[in-house]
């Protein structure tokens, strides 16, 4: 869009490209299709998320945070609630995300131990099989070499 931008516009696609992700997202997911806000708190949630951004800037000299990180600071994260601020309806957050890989390590190690405890007890079975058996083959073969 902006590459075949004249020279009017492109102080404008200037600032667009400069606007960080999670701005774009929160304009998209609240403003009209008229250009107005959806509502008076919308409006002031982009206010607190364009100062984030500034402080960001003036304070690193670059704005590196995820949406994630930004709307949780702006937002707040609701107490017992799994619902992704300022990401829509049904967006799962990234925690659970990391709940549930950490989840996946301990029940692999879980299987993992079961696994190793069964093959040890199957082998010490299969062991003393073993030497049971060998004990009658070795009594059989001195039994038949008396006769």
């Amino acid at each position: 869009m902006c590459e075949d931008s004249n020279d009017e516009t492109a102080p404008e696609c200037q600032q667009q490209e400069e606007e960080p992700l999670y701005l774009q997202l929160w304009k998209i997911q609240r403003k009209k299709k008229d250009g107005t806000w959806s509502d008076e708190l919308a409006e002031k949630k982009y206010e607190e998320l364009k100062d984030l951004h500034q402080q960001q800037l003036e304070k690193y000299g670059v704005d590196n945070l995820t949406p994630h990180e930004a709307f949780t600071r702006v937002l707040k994260q609701r107490k017992g609630s799994h619902h992704q601020r300022g990401m829509g309806q049904g967006v799962i957050p990234y925690t659970c995300y990391e709940d549930q890989v950490i989840n996946e390590v301990d029940i692999q190690e879980k299987i993992d131990a079961e696994v190793n405890r069964r093959v040890t007890q199957i082998h010490e079975s299969y062991e003393a099989r073993l030497r049971a058996l060998e004990e009658r083959l070795g009594h059989s073969s001195t039994a038949q070499v008396s006769f």
